[in-house]
């Protein structure tokens, strides 16, 4: 670092200055100025708060739920497949994952309940 300006000083105004740079400021900025007056943002805002208001144990419980349906729809939706599209998945897969999905929503409800009777 020799006199008022050093190396890195220099290196950093000019990326900052380049073209580049300069370029994704500005998106960012008219991104930025569009979110203001959106109503996409406002309702993701809107529906953001709502969920931290939610209590955890539905929460988790809801998870819970969405998970089980997806392992079943996962399922489901392999046994409609034709043959030769199908994966190469045994049978079993289908079985432990419909007894994953049984076991999530079976284990969802006691662990949401002991936690509302905690008070959390």
């Amino acid at each position: 670092m020799t006199g008022k300006h050093s190396t890195f000083d220099v290196a950093a105004r000019v990326i900052e200055d380049s073209v580049a740079v300069q370029t994704i400021q500005s998106a960012w900025f008219a991104i930025e100025n569009a979110a203001v007056s959106s109503r996409v943002v406002a309702h993701l805002l809107r529906a953001t708060s709502a969920a931290r208001q939610t209590p955890r144990w539905l929460r988790v419980r809801s998870a819970a739920i969405a998970i089980a349906v997806a392992c079943v729809t996962h399922v489901v939706l392999l046994q409609w497949m034709p043959r030769r599209l199908a994966p190469a998945v045994p049978v079993a897969w289908w079985i432990a994952a419909a007894l994953f999905a049984a076991i999530v929503a079976a284990a969802a409800a006691p662990l949401t309940n002991a936690w509302r009777q905690r008070g959390d």
